[in-house]
């Protein structure tokens, strides 16, 4: 086969480094691994970026040449963004020349339970659409916003702003999103055709803002997010350690086993290891919590600390409980004494969480943590209004601390009833509360009057 393609070199200037391809002899040996013929696709795409980190890891997660194979009669080789497992039915592979991509997933053990990725593409436009958009994904600037198909097409076919990769129609149709160009080949953007958004990127951002301003395209619905060069944030007032220590003291009463401590010393080496200085509300976290991985991992991904690392400029903590985004301590904030809380979506968007510090979101969130590990759980709707001036502090529940940084939360807020064997959590207009059996729940439900619905 030719494994060379003009719109896969184009491509590769969009990476701000260079690589090594993988050999074709090295792929295709996995073929023979395996017992079948890898498709072109696949073999082109592993060639160009197998040992691209980037393009590997990113809206879509690909596995390593060694980590391909067989799993429920498919050839597997990655994760979607619903966790699904990548591949390629074996008896498409016998049958079509550039067969689709679907997904399945490890509890089914068998042919059938294979899911459409909502395109009439074959493997070589989504491999190489996913290619570019794992690409923007990384990029330091994306800006995103809506257009209609139509007005996309114009600008595609006249090659007013944007201009694909190649006339083959195989590649320019795209996947579920189409991957494009500026004439300049300075910015790499990509059209979903589902939700009909666009997403460009660059690598700085005279060259994102200079683009913007030469398409003519109306920007009401536009939004720039840089994910680099965050703009300091107004300081938040320094938070006592001695009422933190005693938030975390109230806690171990509901934690599912006693845990151990976390000494100081390991947290200086771990930062030794990441070359900054811990935040200290970090510290206060995993010193208290972080021995138990149930607790870790009930709700949120939180990270041991051993796998806790700097990525994109930021000191990643964890993941949502999907994995769709990821949270951290951006590095321009850990020299605060409550530093503030990222998030990263899915598109490397950044945003920060409408919270009052790092103390207030690690803190409610282990304690979300600790009610998903507890054996009885219920929950009640109530008007945000209703909870905040009827419930907290005056009836049935009290708060942790009057302190407003602990008080308030994020968007959840943790509290107790009197006599510490209800542990709750208000979110979102929903009122979580958690005990260790249902005999607890059940006269805290009479002793409340309220209507639960058990979970």
């Amino acid at each position: 086969m030719n494994i060379k393609t003009d719109y896969y070199d184009k491509l590769l200037k969009y990476l701000n480094h260079s690589i090594e391809t993988m050999s074709e002899d090295k792929i295709l040996s996995k073929g023979k691994e395996l017992g079948i013929i890898l498709p072109n696709s696949l073999i082109r795409f592993y060639h160009y970026f197998g040992n691209c980190d980037e393009v590997m890891n990113g809206f879509y997660k690909f596995f390593s040449i060694e980590e391909i194979g067989i799993l429920n009669e498919g050839l597997v080789f990655g994760i979607n963004s619903e966790n699904g497992i990548l591949g390629i039915r074996l008896k498409d592979l016998n049958s079509e020349n550039d067969p689709k991509v679907y997904y399945t997933y490890e509890k089914y053990n068998d042919e059938e339970h294979w899911f459409s990725e909502l395109n009439h593409s074959g493997s070589e436009a989504f491999f190489f659409n996913i290619a570019a958009m794992n690409i923007i994904y990384n990029k330091p600037y994306v800006a995103v916003y809506n257009i209609p198909k139509k007005e996309y097409n114009d600008h595609i076919e006249n090659k007013k702003c944007f201009c694909s990769f190649s006339d083959n129609e195989t590649i320019s149709k795209g996947y579920q999103f189409r991957d494009f160009h500026d004439i300049s080949e300075k910015i790499l953007g990509c059209y979903w055709n589902l939700t009909k958004r666009i997403s460009i990127s660059a690598d700085s951002k005279d060259e994102l803002d200079d683009f913007i301003h030469s398409t003519g395209i109306d920007f009401t619905e536009f939004s720039y997010k840089p994910i680099k060069k965050t703009k300091k944030k107004k300081k938040l007032p320094k938070l006592e350690r001695n009422i933190v220590e005693d938030c975390y003291k109230q806690l171990e009463v509901f934690l599912p086993k006693p845990t151990e401590k976390i000494s100081e010393s390991v947290f200086i080496e771990k930062a030794k290891e990441l070359g900054i200085n811990f935040p200290q509300p970090v510290i206060d976290f995993y010193s208290n919590l972080a021995s138990s991985e149930e607790i870790l991992g009930s709700f949120y991904q939180f990270y041991t600390l051993d796998n806790i690392h700097i990525e994109n400029n930021t000191l990643l903590l964890g993941a949502t409980d999907e994995s769709q985004t990821y949270f951290g301590i951006q590095l321009d904030f850990t020299d605060y004494d409550e530093p503030y809380i990222t998030e990263f979506s899915d598109d490397k968007c950044t945003q920060i969480l409408e919270m009052y510090s790092a103390s207030s979101f690690l803190f409610n969130a282990g304690c979300f943590q600790i009610m998903n590990t507890m054996n009885s759980m219920a929950v009640i709707y109530l008007s945000k209004q209703y909870f905040f001036s009827k419930i907290l502090d005056k009836k049935a529940l009290y708060s942790f601390s009057n302190n407003k940084l602990i008080k308030k939360g994020y968007n959840m807020t943790a509290c107790h009833n009197e006599e510490y064997t209800v542990l709750c959590c208000y979110i979102d207009g929903k009122l979580y509360v958690a005990a260790h059996n249902d005999e607890i729940l059940n006269d805290f439900e009479s002793s409340t009057k309220w209507k639960l619905d058990w979970l």
